[in-house]
């Protein structure tokens, strides 16, 4: 028989006995009895794990159910050979002689404990007797009375009494609110705890934890991003743009909890470190960047455009210094071949960017192009086209000592390595092309009429843009020995023939 059940037998009609005089002799032949009857229970427990251990100052605690009241000693139970105090999970259960079973943390489930009272329990134990400043044995009882109240059926009322059928005393309630109030507050995450933080890289992401739990915790993980913590303050730096997530952990020292179980006596449970606690939080950092793209009418590319940055108004950071004043120019750039510059490292705000230097074929821009950075939009890209400078070109062939207008004359016109132009001199001697881009040209003579020297070198000029239509006239010496007349029409034809062919 429990240890529960033999001395509920001595009291089940306990709160039917109204007479002082014959609950006195009661009282003092129960004690008596119980002294006796758990001195013998200590002498069968040399062989079991655990010992009783009875408090000098003899309490009693007192059981009450809807359909009966009982009342018993209180015993502290210790490990035989750590001298540990141990919590009994069962009110007025005898221990067992018997050797106990150590369960793994898996196992727990043996003594019919739901995931919640395990967890309650534990807490109860690890923040009762001998957490730091709670070393004198009131601890002990408070946190064995929790303990019980957690685990005891709703029909059951566990409580102190003074003496053996005294009324309801209400002992060790500091002790109580002590280990609950740390129970609630273990509880509490630090603020920072599941969110979400966006920062503009260029600085540190400074973050303040409100409720003053971070000092607890240490990173646990922190991949790519590096943190520094100092107590409830944290300063993150990330060398990259991609979503990162944080893991804090607390620790509790000591051992982990034990469980012991026997079926036919009580189980215990020994005060022990609490599963680590972890929270996360995730961050992404973003770069604010500008791209211009330059190009021309047929967006292809312009290289050598050098473009300045400019603060629209005063820009801050998000700790609220200002970084430029208004019209600071923050940086100048030149376009590379793509045609295309990067700004970055920029705060939100109003900006704009003006053309300082275009080449001088194209026509520059003017006015200044506003621009709103903004942390939605990391990169945001701008295109800026150049309408390029075009001139018309007149070229008037003639001869070098009469200035008669020479027709017929094959010539070709160069930019650069390309050839964009062939042909012959009118019917007038006259070459006619319109809208040329702007830059440096040639004109080579590739073959002139009969009766006249080719011109060998090349023409070099260059078209600025300057004047509607820019002028160059030519010349060629006549040969002064005169060609037999077959020979002269013959290449006449030749030449004309050349011309409509190319006319064509």
């Amino acid at each position: 028989m429990s240890l529960y059940k033999q001395i509920e037998s001595y009291y089940i009609n306990f709160a039917s006995r109204k007479k002082e005089n014959f609950m006195n002799k009661i009282i003092k032949y129960t004690l008596v009895g119980l002294g006796l009857f758990f001195l013998h229970q200590k002498c069968t427990f040399a062989n079991s794990k655990f010992e009783l251990e009875q408090d000098p100052n003899t309490l009693t605690y007192k059981i009450e159910r809807t359909d009966k009241t009982v009342q018993l000693y209180f015993f502290i139970v210790k490990d035989k050979d750590t001298k540990e105090f141990v919590y009994c999970l069962e009110p007025g259960v005898a221990l067992s002689n018997d050797i106990y079973e150590e369960l793994e943390e898996w196992e727990y489930q043996k003594l019919h404990l739901s995931e919640e009272q395990k967890e309650y329990i534990s807490k109860v134990a690890y923040y009762g007797y001998h957490y730091p400043g709670h070393n004198h044995i009131y601890y002990y009882y408070a946190a064995q009375l929790l303990i019980w109240e957690k685990i005891i059926p709703s029909d059951w009322k566990i409580y102190y009494t003074e003496f053996l059928g005294g009324n309801q005393v209400e002992w060790f309630q500091n002790e109580r609110r002590e280990i609950l109030n740390l129970m609630k507050e273990d509880e509490i995450l630090p603020s920072l705890a599941g969110k979400h933080f966006t920062w503009n890289k260029i600085e540190a992401l400074n973050l303040t934890d409100e409720f003053g739990k971070l000092e607890e915790y240490y990173v646990k993980n922190s991949n790519s991003v590096t943190v520094k913590q100092d107590k409830n303050k944290l300063e993150i730096t990330s060398q990259t743009n991609q979503k990162n997530t944080i893991t804090f952990q607390k620790d509790y020292p000591g051992n982990p909890i034990k469980f012991y179980y026997r079926e036919d006596g009580q189980n215990t449970m020994k005060k022990g470190k609490l599963t680590s606690k972890q929270f996360e939080i995730t961050i992404m950092p973003y770069f604010l960047e500008l791209e211009v793209q330059k190009q021309n009418e047929k967006e292809l590319p312009i290289s050598n455009v050098t473009f300045g940055l400019y603060s629209k108004q005063d820009i801050y950071n998000a700790k609220g210094d200002m970084i430029y004043s208004k019209d600071t120019c923050i940086e100048k750039k030149t376009t590379t071949k793509d045609g295309k510059v990067l700004f970055s490292n920029l705060y939100e705000g109003e900006y704009y960017i003006k053309e300082l230097e275009v080449p001088k074929e194209y026509e520059p821009k003017k006015e200044p192009i506003d621009v709103t950075i903004q942390k939605e939009k990391e990169k945001q890209t701008i295109k800026v086209t150049n309408k390029t400078k075009t001139q018309n070109l007149k070229i008037r062939k003639e001869d070098e000592t009469t200035k008669e207008l020479l027709a017929g004359v094959h010539f070709q016109i160069w930019k650069e390595d390309i050839c964009i132009w062939d042909g012959f001199t009118n019917e007038f001697g006259i070459i006619e092309i319109e809208n040329l881009p702007v830059g440096d040209y040639k004109i080579v003579e590739i073959e002139t009429i009969f009766g006249y020297e080719i011109t060998k070198n090349p023409t070099f000029f260059q078209l600025d843009g300057e004047e509607k239509t820019y002028s160059i006239i030519l010349t060629n010496r006549k040969i002064e020995k005169v060609p037999n007349t077959n020979e002269f029409e013959l290449t006449k034809h030749m030449i004309y023939e050349k011309k409509r062919k190319y006319e064509s």
